[in-house]
């Protein structure tokens, strides 16, 4: 789980598909590669999103994962991808938005789906009064706002 945010950053900022990414972001793709490799970045940010929601549901349907260390590295994890979602993929998804409105819906819908998960573990913490996930429920509901 730890190394999911670690994934979506260097698929920004590391990668051969950085550049194409930066590109994008800036303005639509134009040309044939362009177009293949922001659909590219489309799919990897679908499959890392997923990748993230079947760890959370692992978590959530299996009762003795449920506990203190697991979903405290949880919402770590899932605040830290978050953020980089808002960071890098944000603006991408929305310069390619009119292109790949299916793509980009189902990565959407996929945020959604982790975002009310992790809302879910902010309550558990405050529910059961957990003081590690009462820490970090400040900047987690913070990044999930936005």
């Amino acid at each position: 789980l730890l190394f999911l945010p670690k994934e979506l950053e260097s698929l920004f900022t590391s990668s051969p598909l950085s550049t194409m990414a930066k590109a994008a972001t800036k303005q639509p793709a134009t040309t044939d590669q362009a177009d293949a490799a922001v659909e590219k970045i489309l799919r990897i940010l679908s499959l890392i999103t997923s990748f993230l929601g079947l760890t959370f549901d692992l978590i959530k349907d299996n009762p003795p994962l449920v506990k203190k260390t697991y979903l405290l590295m949880q919402l770590r994890g899932g605040t830290k991808f978050m953020e980089l979602l808002v960071q890098h993929a944000v603006p991408f998804l929305q310069n390619n938005f009119g292109k790949y409105e299916t793509l980009v819906l189902d990565i959407i819908k996929e945020v959604q789906v982790n975002t009310r998960q992790l809302l879910s573990v902010i309550s558990h913490g405050k529910r059961n009064k957990d003081v590690n996930l009462m820490k970090e429920t400040p900047r987690a509901k913070k990044i999930l706002e936005v």
